[in-house]
């Protein structure tokens, strides 16, 4: 912390007519709020904005949580302005914020709306390799995210069939030509089976 401090000091002067803005302050866990509070000098103001329906903190304390079950010092917006209302998205995530189920869209390929497709472990690479090429292919700007490394619908998996399926420039024997990655996977998340 000490180097963190100090790094802190040489790129900004905090005084009191700072106001300090912690984004995704979901994510803050009790020890991260700590060790900022504790390095600010006293004076400035702290604005935690975020969504406490959104990810959990990185570690114990669910601090963001506490703070905005006080009517009193919270705001909530409630217009979304990141996804058109005819893509379905505000509607399906305003279920899930409910516990609701959520009414999903048959998958028709490339429209408007949000689809749940079922599907067994063992045939998820068979129905994602369907769905990519209903919406067009990567040419077509697809992206599939998975939540895993490696399981049946893992990045592993997914890329090896995904690559050799859709990669114009692939050769006999090739592996992971043409498009880069196939399936994106944030370096966080887990090695759970999906």
């Amino acid at each position: 912390m000490a180097r963190l401090s100090e790094r802190l000091k040489s790129l900004i002067k905090i005084d009191d007519r700072t106001l300090v803005v912690l984004d995704e302050a979901s994510m803050i866990d009790l020890p991260t709020l700590h060790a900022i509070l504790r390095h600010m000098p006293e004076g400035p103001r702290l604005l935690l904005t975020g969504d406490a329906a959104q990810l959990p903190p990185i570690g114990f304390g669910l601090v963001y949580h506490a703070l905005v079950s006080d009517a009193q010092i919270t705001a909530n917006l409630t217009v979304i302005h990141r996804q058109a209302p005819e893509s379905g998205i505000p509607t399906v995530s305003a279920a899930i914020r409910e516990r609701r189920m959520p009414l999903f869209a048959e998958c028709q390929g490339v429209a408007d709306g949000v689809s749940f497709v079922p599907c067994e472990s063992g045939l998820l690479g068979d129905v994602v390799e369907r769905i990519v090429l209903q919406l067009g292919g990567y040419s077509n700007g697809v992206l599939v995210v998975s939540s895993t490394k490696k399981s049946p619908g893992g990045v592993d998996a997914l890329n090896t069939r995904l690559l050799e399926q859709f990669s114009p420039f692939r050769r006999p024997g090739a592996r992971h030509q043409g498009i880069q990655r196939a399936v994106l996977h944030h370096r966080r998340s887990r090695n759970v089976a999906a």
